[in-house]
C-alpha cells in the first residue's frame, strides 16, 4: 500500500512537473506593467514538519526584455523558525496577459516550519534597471519591487486515539531501512548496525529509532541525512549508526523494530516497520576493555521545562529615562518657590532698607508702619498679634525665630509704640530704622518657609509618578511555545541531538530572550559535537542571565573563558544597577530641599552613587547585548592586516570569545583578553549581539 502511494505520488510530481508552476498561471499581472514581481504559497495551512511550496515568479515583457542590459538582482525572503530548501528553477515559460506576452522566470524554495502558529514570510525583492530611451546612451533608470507578504499557519500533528505513545514527532511518508553483516557477528567484535528512515519530508529533523538489545551492548554512533531537492517535494533518507558489540553467543534476534510518524498527506498516524532478523553469533574472545568516554559520559542534563522570556531590562525602556529626567521636577520647583519667596521677602524689606539709609528721617511712625508690613507678610500674621509683646514672642518662636531675637523684635515694637502714640513730641532715635531692618533681616534668616499640604501632595504625586512609570515596560512579556520545547526535549532525550540543536535554535530564535532556550540549544550542540554552536548559545543564555550558575559551569568548558566580577560576563544582572540607580537618583533629589547638613549629605552621596551605577549600567548593557562581541567558530591564525598575503600572528582557538571593534570588508579587527590583536575573516566569527 505504502509503495504504490509512492509510486502515485512520483507520477504526480512528474506530471506536475511538465506542467507550469502555479505562479505562472494564477498570479494576478497587470497588462500595463513592464515587469510584474509576485509570490504565492501553498498550502497554506500545514502541520509542523510539512512542507509548503514558496513560489516567485518574475515577468518580463517582451519589450522590456530587449532593453534589459543585466540581470535584474533577486532577494530571497529571510525565513524564521522554519527551514528552507532551494528547489530547481524550472525552465522559462511564456504567459499572454492583455495582448502582452510576458517571459516567466520562476524561483522555488521549499519551507518546513519549526513552531507551530502563524509564521510570516517578508516580500521578496526585485531590482533592476531599463533605459530610458533605446539610444545606447541612454541613462537608465532603477527599480526595486516587493511582492506580495504572506504567512502560513502551521498546527501540531493532533492527539486523538490513533497516535501511539512513542510518536516523537517525526512528519512524511517514511519507511525504514536495515543494514548489518550477519555474516561475521562473533561475541566482543564491534558490529555497525545502520537503520535507514527514508522518505517525503524534512528528514533532517527525523529523531533516531529507539530499540534496545539483550544479548548485546548498543552505543549510538553518528548520523548522516541524504536530501534530494530535485523534485517538487523534499526527499531523502536520514541514517542512524549504531555499535553493536555482542555478549552471548548462539541463535540471536534483531527483534521487530517499530518508527510512528504522522503522514500529513493522509492526516493519520502510520507505522513505519521492520520484520525480526535472525543471526548466530559464534563464540570469541570478550576483552574486558576500560569503557570509552562515550559509553561513560552521561549526556548534559537540559532543563525540562522554560521558564518564560527573560524580561528586557528597566533601563532598555525610554519610560525609565523619562522617570529619570522627571525625579528631579519637584526639586526645582521648591527652589523655585523658594527663589520667588525670597525675592518677595526682599522686596517687602526694602521699604526698611530704605528708611535706614534716609538721614533725613523724623517720624517714627513710618519705620513701624514699614516693619509691621514686612512682619506680617513675612510671618503671615496679623496686625491684633503685633500690637501685644508677649504674642509677638510666642508668634516668632512658633516659626522658629531664636528666643533673643524674639525678645529683641518684641522690645523693639515696643519702643516703636512709645515713640508714636505716647503723644509727646520727642525726637526719635536716627538709628531706630536701622535696628528695624537688622532685626527683620535676623528674623528672615530664622525663622521657617511656610509649607502648604496642596504642595506637599503635589510632590508626592510627581515622585510616584516618576518611579512607577518605568515598572509598565516589564509587565507583559512574550511566552515560548511550550509544545515546540517539549518536543526539542523528547529529541534531546531519545539521543537525536543535532535535531534537537536545530528545535531549540529555531525557539531561540523566535524569542531571543528565552535564556532556557539558548542553554538547552547549547546542550544539544555540545553533545552534537558542535564546539562553536554550543559557545554561542551559552553566551547568549548567561548574558540573560549572569546568575545561571549551571551554564557559567558550563562555559567553562570553552576555551579562554574568564570568570569572576571582571571576567567575560559579571554575575550581576543589569536590571538589578537599573534599579539600584534609579533609587540612588530618587534619594538625591528627594533630599535635595531639605535644609540641613545630614540631609544635603546624603544628596551628594546618593548622587555619586546613582553616577557610578550609571558607568556600571553602560558596561553592563553592552555585556547583556552582546554588542561587538562574537565567537569564534573555526581556528585561524591572527594576521597583521585585512589582506590574505599579511603576516600571520597568534592563532585563536574554536569557541573564544573575541571584541570586534572594527569591520573592513569581508575582514574585522578582534581583540582578546590576554592581548591578543589581529584580523580575521568575518566569516570565521558569530556575532553574540541580541537582536530583540
Amino acid at each position: 500500500m505504502f509503495l504504490r502511494r509512492l509510486l502515485l505520488l512520483a507520477v504526480a510530481a512528474t506530471s506536475a512537473a511538465a506542467q507550469p508552476p502555479a505562479v505562472v498561471t494564477q498570479a494576478p499581472v497587470d497588462p500595463r506593467t513592464e515587469i510584474g514581481f509576485h509570490a504565492m504559497l501553498f498550502p497554506r495551512e500545514i502541520y509542523v514538519g510539512q512542507q509548503a511550496s514558496y513560489q516567485v515568479g518574475v515577468f518580463i515583457a517582451q519589450d522590456a526584455r530587449a532593453r534589459l542590459r543585466r540581470n535584474p538582482e533577486f532577494i530571497p525572503p529571510e525565513l524564521r523558525s522554519m527551514l528552507g530548501y532551494d528547489l530547481p528553477s524550472p525552465k522559462t515559460f511564456t504567459r499572454v496577459a492583455g495582448g502582452r506576452t510576458y517571459e516567466v522566470h520562476v524561483f522555488q524554495r521549499a519551507i518546513f516550519p519549526l513552531v507551530p502558529g502563524r509564521h510570516a514570510i517578508a516580500p521578496a525583492r526585485l531590482s533592476y534597471s531599463l533605459p530610458l530611451s533605446t539610444s545606447f546612451f541612454s541613462r537608465e533608470e532603477s527599480r526595486t519591487l516587493r511582492s506580495e507578504s504572506l504567512a502560513v499557519i502551521a498546527r501540531d500533528p493532533p492527539i486523538d486515539a490513533s497516535r501511539q505513545p512513542d510518536f516523537s514527532g517525526a512528519v512524511g511518508m517514511l519507511s525504514l531501512e536495515r543494514r548489518v553483516d550477519i555474516q561475521r557477528v562473533s561475541v566482543g567484535t564491534p558490529v555497525v548496525l545502520t537503520v535507514a528512515v527514508r522518505g517525503v519530508g524534512n528528514v533532517a529533523l527525523l529523531p533516531r529509532p529507539a530499540f534496545r538489545l539483550t544479548w548485546a551492548q548498543l552505543v549510538d554512533g553518528p548520523e548522516r541525512v541524504q536530501l534530494d531537492t530535485t523534485g517538487a517535494l523534499v526527499r531523502g533518507a536520514k541514517e542512524f549508526d549504531y555499535i553493536l558489540t555482542p555478549t552471548a553467543a548462539g541463535a540471536q534476534t534483531f527483534p521487530a523494530l517499530r518508527y510512528a510518524y504522522f503522514d500529513p498527506y493522509a492526516q493519520r498516524y502510520a507505522n513505519a516497520q521492520l520484520p525480526d532478523l535472525a543471526v548466530s553469533v559464534e563464540q570469541g574472545a570478550l576483552v574486558a576493555t576500560t569503557p570509552s568516554m562515550s559509553e561513560t559520559e552521561q549526556p548534559l542534563t537540559i532543563r525540562k521545562r522554560d521558564r518564560g522570556v527573560v524580561p528586557r531590562p528597566v533601563s532598555s525602556s525610554a519610560n525609565y529615562w523619562f522617570a529619570l529626567a522627571a525625579i528631579p521636577l519637584p526639586a526645582a520647583a521648591v527652589a523655585f518657590v523658594r527663589r520667588s519667596r525670597r525675592r518677595d521677602t526682599q522686596r517687602v524689606g526694602t521699604a526698611l532698607q530704605r528708611l535706614a539709609g534716609n538721614k533725613k528721617l523724623r517720624d517714627g511712625a513710618d519705620v513701624r508702619r514699614a516693619l509691621t508690613l514686612a512682619l506680617g507678610e513675612r510671618l503671615q500674621i496679623d496686625a491684633a498679634t503685633l500690637a501685644d509683646p508677649r504674642r509677638i514672642v510666642r508668634a516668632l518662636r512658633r516659626r522658629g525665630v531664636t528666643r533673643e531675637t524674639a525678645h529683641k523684635a518684641a522690645a523693639l515694637h515696643a519702643e516703636l509704640d512709645a515713640v508714636v502714640f505716647s503723644g509727646e513730641r520727642r525726637e526719635p532715635d536716627p538709628m531706630l530704622a536701622h535696628k528695624a531692618a537688622a532685626i527683620f533681616d535676623a528674623i528672615d534668616r530664622e525663622a521657617t518657609r511656610r509649607r502648604t499640604p496642596l504642595g506637599r501632595i503635589a510632590v508626592a504625586s510627581l515622585f510616584f509618578f516618576a518611579v512607577s512609570v518605568p515598572l509598565v515596560a516589564a509587565i507583559v512579556q512574550p511566552s515560548v511555545d511550550s509544545d515546540a520545547f517539549q518536543r526539542g526535549v523528547t529529541l534531546y532525550e531519545t539521543a537525536a541531538y543535532p535535531s534537537a540543536q536545530r528545535v531549540f535554535s529555531a525557539i531561540a530564535s523566535a524569542q531571543p530572550r528565552s535564556a532556557d532556550a539558548w542553554a538547552n540549544a547549547g546542550a544539544s550542540a555540545w553533545q552534537a559535537h558542535d564546539t562553536a554552536a554550543a559557545a554561542v548559545a551559552w553566551q547568549r543564555a548567561l548574558r540573560l542571565d549572569p546568575l545561571d550558575s549551571e551554564t557559567r559551569d558550563r562555559l567553562d568548558l570553552i576555551p579562554s573563558f574568564r570568570r569572576g566580577l571582571f571576567g567575560e560576563v559579571p554575575p550581576i544582572p543589569l536590571a538589578f544597577v537599573a534599579w539600584l540607580g534609579l533609587g540612588a537618583w530618587l534619594i538625591a533629589w528627594g533630599f535635595q530641599p531639605v535644609r540641613r547638613r545630614w540631609a544635603r549629605y546624603t544628596s551628594r552621596t546618593a548622587l555619586v552613587f546613582s553616577s557610578a551605577m550609571l558607568v556600571s549600567g553602560i558596561r553592563l548593557s553592552e555585556v547583556a547585548h552582546g554588542r561587538q562581541t562574537a565567537v569564534v567558530q573555526q581556528s585561524e591564525r591572527l594576521r597583521s592586516s585585512p589582506s590574505l598575503g599579511a603576516d600571520l600572528a597568534e592563532e585563536v582557538m574554536l569557541g573564544e570569545t573575541v571584541r570586534t571593534p572594527t569591520a573592513r570588508d569581508t575582514w574585522t579587527l578582534v581583540r582578546l583578553a590576554d592581548g591578543r590583536q589581529g584580523w580575521l575573516p568575518t566569516e570565521r566569527l558569530v556575532s553574540l549581539e541580541l537582536r530583540d
